[in-house]
């Protein structure tokens, strides 16, 4: 019923995404994991967290649950001056993605695998800037040209990331299980198992919280933040305006046929307005949105409000709704 690491692993897969239902055991797995490396390995671990903030709430307890579990094999685990110590000995690290750069010119030579928790953010949260950027710098100053293995432990929020888009990763053909990139060495794994829906439905706190979509996420294992419902291909239709958003151009199209709007990343190089959402995007041959506040809230804010926009893919729709929330517009 509970996850199992075992699998994901024979695949030999450098980095190992694993996505699913909350509670299902992926945590616990890679603690384990972490402590079966060290003991029968000699092989270190480091224990990742976006933010500094969210490391502190949870390192010193980290191991709590597989000791009373009885999963620790008798070994005493304790966290001191951000490193784990099992038996007395060094046997891995606490670290935080936002504060990679401190890592430049320190060794760990005897680092074999690094467990980056709750990668995928809940809407609301953010990514870092350039984040995936930040990922493979902290890869490269850990492991040094060695080859290790990387877990990833994600939620059923969303499978709209900077992690999936940057490696173009979708879901596999059935929904769930195992699909691969880069030559194998990137695995996405979508976990599901009936037993734990079945176990899950029947616990006291799932009956409070049935036919919710927080249900739909811990329970049923979907994906709650990924809706499709303004998901559309445009057909005749012409370029009112181009976007520029950290790095990436969307064209704004209209269909007078149907009387919507979409969001592509299809752009046309002959439309006459081609907007900079901000600073770091003003570039030649761009207008900075300041000057067009007026024409981009009617045009675009408005009758995205309407219900009459469309986005082309999940990826573009978030990327938009990002845009709306930074100007505050909803």
């Amino acid at each position: 019923m509970w996850y199992n690491l075992n699998k994901t692993l024979s695949h030999d897969a450098m980095i190992n995404i694993v996505i699913g239902a909350r509670g299902c055991g992926k945590t616990v797995a890679a603690k384990i994991k972490c402590v079966d490396w060290w003991i029968n390995k000699r092989k270190q671990f480091v224990y990742l967290r976006r933010y500094g903030t969210e490391l502190d709430e949870v390192k010193k307890s980290l191991f709590n649950d597989i000791i009373s579990l009885g999963y620790s094999k008798d070994k005493d685990i304790e966290f001191k001056n951000g490193e784990y110590l099992i038996d007395g000995e060094v046997a891995g690290y606490a670290m935080s993605l936002n504060q990679s750069n401190y890592l430049k010119g320190v060794s760990y030579p005897d680092v074999g695998l690094i467990v980056f928790d709750e990668f995928v953010v809940p809407e609301g949260q953010k990514y870092l800037k350039h984040e995936v950027d930040k990922f493979y710098n902290m890869i490269e100053s850990i492991a040094r040209d060695r080859d290790i293995r990387i877990l990833m432990l994600g939620n059923s929020l969303s499978l709209i990331n900077p992690y999936t888009i940057s490696w173009e990763l979708t879901k596999p053909k059935n929904g769930t299980g195992i699909t691969k990139t880069k030559n194998n060495d990137i695995l996405l794994e979508i976990v599901d198992s009936s037993e734990f829906k079945e176990h899950k439905s029947k616990t006291r706190f799932a009956k409070i919280v049935e036919g919710s979509e927080y249900y739909r996420m811990a329970v049923d294992n979907e994906f709650i933040e990924d809706d499709d419902t303004f998901i559309a291909k445009k057909g005749q239709a012409f370029c009112i305006l181009t976007m520029s958003y950290n790095g990436f151009k969307y064209g704004f199209w209209k269909d007078d046929s149907q009387g919507l709007y979409f969001v592509s990343k299809d752009i046309d190089k002959s439309c006459s307005l081609n907007l900079a959402l901000s600073l770091s995007d003003f570039k030649p041959n761009l207008a900075l949105l300041r000057g067009n506040d007026d024409y981009f809230k009617r045009i675009v804010i408005n009758n995205f409000a309407k219900g009459l926009v469309r986005f082309e893919s999940q990826e573009i729709q978030k990327t938009f709704r990002e845009i709306v929330k930074l100007r505050g517009e909803i």
